[in-house]
């Protein structure tokens, strides 16, 4: 049919979606940090995004620095569990979410005490 849609319609041959480019990525946004189940947990849930293929959740110590180390955890999932933080302790958490065509989106940094 050479791109025509009418003479592919009447051909009675199904069609497929008609492509349409990807939007970017918004920015992802942590929604809440809480104590985890067990003891030097924090969960991060994210608000959940569309076109997101998965998401990092990286963390560091406080103070936050040029030269701080952040630590990563992926997860197809909004909500992602980090363990083996020090009780007592300050941590700070970002997440990188990815999509289709390389795209990569930072959200804000959070800070939160590790309670239990």
């Amino acid at each position: 049919a050479a791109g025509d849609l009418v003479a592919m319609i009447s051909s009675g041959i199904p069609t497929s979606k008609t492509r349409e480019p990807i939007p970017p990525l918004e920015t992802p946004v942590i929604a809440k940090l809480e104590d985890g189940v067990n003891s030097g947990e924090i969960r991060v849930i994210i608000n959940t995004m569309k076109g997101a293929r998965t998401y990092i959740c990286q963390y560091t110590q406080d103070p936050l620095t040029e030269n701080s180390e952040w630590i990563s955890q992926s997860s197809t999932l909004s909500k992602i569990v980090i363990s083996g933080l020090e009780i007592g302790k300050r941590y700070w958490f970002r997440v990188i979410a990815y999509g289709n065509n390389e795209q990569e989106v930072y959200s804000d940094a959070v800070l939160s005490r590790v309670i239990h």
